[in-house]
Formats: C-alpha cells, structure tokens, sequence
C-alpha cells in the first residue's frame, strides 16, 4: 500500500509541475502578438506604472490599424502611481514586409514609421496634463519579443543594453490616482495604399430622376516586396439609389455586369419617388 501511495504522490507532483510550467509559459505568450502581413493590423499600449502592469489587451489599449493614420490608446489605472517604468506601443506589423526582400535589419530598411503625437494623463475629473515625449531615441523603434513586429519603446527601463527614456519616470503633477486615464496618440505612416473612406456623388438623368452613388472601400494599403498581394484593394460596396417619378415601386435591378461584381458587394438599387 505504501508503494502505491508513493507512486500516486509522484504522478500527481508530476502532473502539477506539469500544469505550472504551462500555466507560465501561457502567461509570458498571452501578451503576444501575431505578426500580420495585410490590414487591419493590431496596435497595443503596455504599461507598467508601479503596481498598474499591463502588457496584454484589454480593449481600450488596443486599436485596428486599417491603414496610414492617427489613432489613439489608453490606460485606465487600477491603483494609481507616481513613477511609471514602461510604456510601450507593440504593433501586429511584420517588419519584413515592407523592407527590401533579404533585408539583414527589416526594422531599419522598413517603410513603416510610427511617431507619437501625445501623450496625456486624463484625470477622472477631466483635467489633463501633458506628458512631454523627447523622442524616439535611437534604438526606440525596434522588433518585438517575437522578433518581426514592429514595436516603439517610448520608456522602458528593461530594455537592453540601453533603456529608453522618451519620457520621465515621474507622472506629472502628483502623479496618477484609481480611475485617472494614459492617453496616447500617434500616427502609423508607410503602410501604403489609401485609408479607408466613403465617396458620394449625385447625378441627373433625362426623365427628372436622380442617381445617388456611395462607395465605401477598405484598402490594404500594403505593397510587399515578396508574397505580396500587390496593395489591392479588400474589398468596395457600392449602392446606387435611382429615385424617378412613378410611385410606391422598389425594384432591385442587378446588370450583367453588376452581377459580376456582386461578389465584390457591388448593389444598384432603383427606388421610385413616392
């Protein structure tokens, strides 16, 4: 009986040391993210601010990047603190896509640039201090923990060989308090193609009606340099509303050609004036 108790307490010290090690190992990978080679892409702010830690996503640090433009993430404080050791900005951006192809440093031959507008810390009564960048020092741009992201250190004092300190450590003012706001803004440019966006226009016919087209495209904005998809377009809608003088009819007319584009969410639509 004591042979088979020593051999259960065994496995089940196994098993734990097992469950442990995965249960690490999990943690250190949560945090991760996917390099990608086509938009949207992923941006997320990391923090470590005396007991406020942050690395992974938790919605409000995290933005889909379509293409070029502005956009912003934050914090809200759990705790509150005077110091801050890390803020970091990693992106889902795979460096390698847009250098040269066999590129030895992706980072430094890459198109994409990532730049900080500003940086606040919002207090919960609506007050906002701004919090003074002085960089990117060298090395700030740099690859992820996965080694093909691109990522911009805007401080982090675990960085090696050289931390970057693009900030103070101190918060201004006296710090932050539970429910006070990091704000940061900042612009991704070098993704190429277009940003999203919708056009409209309007056009007259013989017979009194009047013709409203609106396209909304989604655009890449890539161009790779190997196993690339050329910077094409996602995808575009365009709805086309016909409006004539005969009443209370609404038909769905499709063309042949429309048909054809159907697939790309290309609709006409003719509605009749009542």
């Amino acid at each position: 009986m004591n042979i088979i108790k020593k051999i259960f307490a065994a496995v089940t010290a196994a098993a734990s040391v097992g469950v442990l090690a995965f249960a690490s190992v999990t943690a250190s990978a949560a945090g991760e993210l996917d390099p990608s080679e086509t938009a949207p892409y992923t941006a997320r702010m990391a923090i470590q601010a005396g007991r406020d830690v942050q690395w992974e996503k938790d919605g409000e640090n995290t933005v889909e990047i379509p293409a070029d433009g502005t956009y912003t993430t934050s914090y809200t404080f759990k705790n509150g603190s005077t110091t801050i050791e890390a803020l970091v900005l990693d992106t889902s951006i795979n460096a390698a896509s847009f250098a040269p192809e066999g590129s030895a440093d992706p980072i430094k031959d890459c198109t994409v640039k990532i730049t900080v507008d500003k940086i606040e810390l919002v207090k919960k009564d609506g007050t906002t201090s701004i919090i003074t960048y002085t960089g990117p020092s060298d090395d700030a741009f740099c690859l992820g923990d996965n080694g093909k992201c691109c990522r911009l250190n805007i401080l982090n004092m675990f960085k090696q060989p050289t931390p970057v300190k693009d900030i103070y450590e101190t918060l201004p003012d006296t710090g932050a308090v539970k429910d006070d706001k990091l704000s940061l803004t900042f612009t991704v440019s070098g993704l190429g193609g277009t940003p999203a966006g919708t056009t409209t226009s309007t056009t007259g016919t013989d017979d009194g009606s009047t013709t409203t087209t609106t396209t909304t495209t989604v655009n890449n904005g890539n161009t790779f340099n190997s196993g690339n998809n050329g910077g094409k377009v996602n995808y575009a809608t365009t709805s086309t509303v016909t409006q004539t003088a005969d009443p209370g009819v609404i038909a769905i007319v499709v063309s042949a050609t429309a048909a054809a584009a159907l697939a790309a969410g290309a609709m006409t639509i003719r509605r009749k004036k009542k």
